[in-house]
């Protein structure tokens, strides 16, 4: 149970747009979603790979915790599914 709430609440943090995009003045520091936010704000959208080039970029720390924490996941979800 603990693997899966960290992945969600990894996920949902990971994925967050609008709070840092609201919170964050410095444009030192930013997230990754605002990075790519900004990199394809200013430019068309008929370049689509290097849109999901990025996306995959960012889906790749998540896909690595899934991974690492996958037989705790399923380990769970078996261990509720099972009654008594």
């Amino acid at each position: 149970m603990t693997a899966s709430l960290i992945i969600v609440q990894f996920i949902s943090v990971w994925n967050d747009l609008q709070l840092p995009l609201v919170l964050l003045n410095s444009a030192d520091h930013p997230t990754v979603s605002i990075s790519l936010y900004k990199f394809f704000a200013g430019r068309s959208m008929s370049d689509l790979s290097l849109l999901f080039g990025g996306i995959m970029l960012t889906l790749l720390p998540i896909i690595v915790l899934f991974v690492s924490f996958q037989r705790f996941f399923v380990k769970g979800l078996s261990a509720g599914a099972v009654k008594g």
